[in-house]
């Protein structure tokens, strides 16, 4: 009896250990949400096969059904992207764009915003093969085209008697002398900046030949400097 004693404790622990590991999978499973989320995009391949021979109802904007058949879907391409995601959780608002979502009547059309179960858009992403274009996904349309800068446009001077806001420090200088005119006749045609153009209008000239930008981004790192073009060095 004492000589089995360490192995009853040693089994004791191992059983003790498996529990709390099951037990702290499960919470973390059910704190994770893996429900299909806002700005998701799921994409069907046009030409691919995809067997399968169940539909989907949904309902469009309008409050008419149609139906969905992920076969047709994939064997024609589309796309389609999640913007709501309703109160309850149950459903969700997509944005279907393809030539057609089925073979037959209840074709939901080329371009239809819908409503979706949560349980059946999921399936309609897994069908698609999840959400997102990765490279191995689509190999016939080359690689991923990554744009090389992002640029956010800041101010280098503040209107006068207004709050003044807190603008990124820029990287790049533009002279824009040669369209500044363009600039003013672009201010007057836009009826929301029509007043704060005739107000400051001398100030402006005075300063609206000269364009800032601030590199917010870019595929490789790289100190910040200062430019004259957003094109340098491209």
């Amino acid at each position: 009896m004492i000589r089995s004693l360490p192995g009853t404790i040693l089994r004791a622990v191992i059983v003790t250990v498996l529990l709390s590991s099951g037990v702290a999978a499960l919470a973390a499973a059910r704190s994770v949400d893996l429900a299909p989320r806002v700005g998701d995009i799921a994409v069907f391949g046009a030409q691919r096969h995809f067997a399968a021979d169940w539909t989907i109802d949904a309902t469009g904007a309008d409050g008419a059904a149609c139906v969905l058949q992920p076969d047709v879907m994939m064997r024609n391409g589309g796309s389609l992207v999640v913007e709501q995601r309703t109160d309850s959780a149950q459903s969700y608002r997509v944005h279907w764009a393809g030539p057609r979502t089925a073979a037959g009547n209840g074709d939901c059309g080329t371009v239809a915003d819908l409503t979706l179960g949560r349980e059946d858009l999921q399936m309609l992403i897994n069908a698609a093969g999840g959400p997102g274009v990765a490279p191995k996904r689509f190999p016939e349309l080359g690689p991923i085209h990554v744009t090389k800068r992002l640029y956010y446009n800041t101010t280098w001077f503040f209107f006068p008697g207004r709050p003044a806001p807190l603008p990124a420090p820029w990287t790049v200088t533009l002279d824009v002398r040669s369209v500044q005119n363009r600039k003013f006749e672009a201010f007057r045609a836009h009826g929301s900046q029509l007043p704060l153009m005739e107000k400051f209008q001398s100030f402006f000239e005075k300063r609206a030949g000269q364009e800032v930008y601030t590199l917010a981004a870019s595929p490789e790192p790289q100190a910040a400097s200062q430019q004259t073009d957003l094109f340098e060095a491209l």
